[in-house]
């Protein structure tokens, strides 16, 4: 026998507890919503691959949402002169002749510092401004990345444009020294004019 048979032996190792992992399944999606109606309960449905009951309150406000999304796509076309391409499930929502867009549509409150920003201001961009931008990238790379943030609320409807400090610079000119900057939408049609694309 060896020394190391010796220390094992006058040492043994203490039992290990047996560890339970619950896994957690993953949800489906999207789910198949099967419609069941009876007498005691009334109408209701209920997933028939994972057996979820549905939430019809959730399913209203996600309708909501997507609905105000693709009203918000639409109107910037019509505005902005940027094709609509958010259809084909990438995270380019509309083409234009220099920039890709990336579409926010919110019906929160304009935060007081960006209601007050009209001409390119330097700022600090939010995670969902950077997230978009990042997305968008290896898509057409031959475009400039560009995210318009849209506020709907019963006063009107106000966009503001974030876009790469540099990129801007270099189409427009100027010295701000920043990383991202944001602009109005009505300040950016005065400086930019209308991003279309130009047809054969």
């Amino acid at each position: 026998m060896t020394d190391l048979d010796d220390l094992l032996g006058a040492n043994p190792a203490a039992p290990e507890s047996a560890v339970s992992v619950g896994v957690t399944p993953r949800r489906c999606r999207p789910h198949v919503w099967v419609h069941h109606e009876s007498v005691e309960d009334g109408r209701w449905a209920r997933c028939a691959r994972c057996s979820q009951p549905q939430d019809p309150i959730r399913s209203r406000l996600g309708k909501s949402a997507r609905r105000l999304g693709h009203d918000q796509e639409r109107r910037i076309e019509r505005v902005y002169g940027a094709r609509k391409v958010g259809e084909f499930g990438d995270p380019i929502d509309l083409m234009g002749a220099t920039w890709k867009w990336q579409s926010k549509a919110t019906r929160r409150p304009v935060p007081a510092w960006m209601a007050a920003v009209d001409a390119p201001v330097p700022h600090r961009a939010s995670a969902t401004v950077l997230g978009a931008s990042r997305a968008m990238l290896p898509l057409a790379p031959h475009l400039l990345p560009l995210v318009i943030v849209t506020h709907v609320e019963r006063k009107g409807t106000r966009d503001w444009i974030w876009v790469r400090a540099a990129d801007w610079l270099d189409l427009h000119g100027g010295d701000l020294d920043a990383v991202w900057l944001v602009m109005s939408g009505s300040w950016f049609l005065g400086v930019h004019g209308r991003d279309e694309e130009a047809t054969a």
